[in-house]
C-alpha cells in the first residue's frame, strides 16, 4: 500500500471514486469548499512541458513553506501539502483520471521520498522483484506479459514506485492495470533492475553503477516538476540506490525483434 494520501474537496469527482480505496492508500475527505489555504510567499516557482498520458502538458508549480500549488493547462489545479499525504483539488471538473492519478499523486509521494520511474515490474514465483525500464515502445510491457505468462506477477505497467532505496510499491493507480490493487502485494523487495533496448542480437550485460545511477535518474517520472531542494535529495537517492545495487544486481538486455526471443 501506499502511504496514505488523502484527496480533499466538496465532492470527488465519479472517475476517481473507484481509486478511492484502502489498498490503493487513497480515501476521501469531504470539505464545505476547496478554497485555497491562507496566501503565503512563494519560494521558488517551476514550469515547463512534459507527457501525460503520452500527450503533451504544459505545468505550473509553486512551491511554499507549507504546500504545493499544481497547475496544468486546461484549468486543472490541485494544492499538495508540504507533507505529501494531502492533495486538495481546486479546479478539476473537466480532468480526466491521468490528471486526477498523475500529477499530483507524482509529486506528493516525491515530497516523501518516494520516486516513480518509467518502468514495468514482476515477481517471479520465487518472490524474485525485477524492474525494466525502457523507452516507450521498446517492449517493456510485452516482456511483462510474456513473464506472466510463465507464472510471473505483473506488479507494474509504466510507472513504478521506489520506496527508498529497492522497495516497489505496486498498488501506486495504473489506469492500464485498474483499480484491482487488492490483488498485488503492498510491496517488494526489488532484486534486479534492467535496462531494456533494441539490439541485433539478444544479449545481457552488466551495468556499472555510475550508469544505473544515471538511468534512475533518467528514468524518474516527473522529476521537470521538482523544486531545486528536490532535485538535489533525488540526486542523492539515486546515488544511494545505484551503490546499494552495486554490480551484479543492474542489467542492460539486448532484445531483438524475433517473437522466439
Amino acid at each position: 500500500m501506499l502511504d496514505s494520501t488523502t484527496y480533499i474537496a466538496a465532492e470527488p469527482p465519479a472517475l476517481l471514486r473507484p481509486w478511492l480505496t484502502a489498498e490503493n492508500g487513497l480515501q476521501w475527505r469531504t470539505e464545505s469548499g476547496p478554497d485555497l489555504p491562507s496566501p503565503e510567499p512563494v519560494v521558488e516557482a517551476v514550469s515547463g512541458n512534459g507527457l501525460l498520458a503520452e500527450s503533451p502538458r504544459q505545468f505550473q508549480i509553486s512551491f511554499a513553506d507549507a504546500g504545493v500549488d499544481l497547475r496544468l493547462d486546461g484549468g486543472f489545479q490541485a494544492y499538495i501539502n508540504r507533507s505529501g499525504d494531502t492533495v486538495r483539488l481546486i479546479d478539476v471538473a473537466d480532468a480526466g483520471l491521468d490528471a486526477l492519478l498523475g500529477p499530483p499523486l507524482i509529486l506528493a509521494l516525491a515530497l516523501r521520498g518516494i520516486h516513480c520511474l518509467h518502468a514495468s515490474a514482476a515477481i517471479s514465483p520465487s518472490g524474485l522483484g525485477v524492474a525494466f525500464s525502457a523507452p516507450s515502445g521498446t517492449g517493456k510491457s510485452t516482456l511483462a506479459r510474456a513473464a506472466a505468462a510463465r507464472g510471473w506477477q505483473r506488479l507494474s505497467d509504466d510507472l513504478c514506485p521506489l520506496r527508498g532505496t529497492a522497495q516497489i510499491l505496486p498498488r501506486f493507480p495504473q489506469l492500464k492495470l485498474g483499480p484491482h490493487a487488492s490483488m498485488l502485494p503492498a510491496s517488494v523487495d526489488l532484486a534486479h533492475f534492467v535496462l531494456l533496448q533494441r539490439g541485433v542480437h539478444t544479449q545481457l550485460q552488466p551495468l556499472s553503477i555510475t550508469e544505473l545511477a544515471k538511468l534512475l535518474l533518467a528514468a524518474t517520472v516527473g522529476a521537470k516538476m521538482y523544486s531545486a531542494a528536490m532535485r538535489k535529495l533525488h540526486f542523492r537517492w539515486a546515488i544511494a540506490t545505484a551503490n546499494r545495487f552495486g554490480a551484479g544486481a543492474a542489467w542492460r538486455l539486448s532484445i531483438t525483434d524475433s517473437a522466439a526471443d
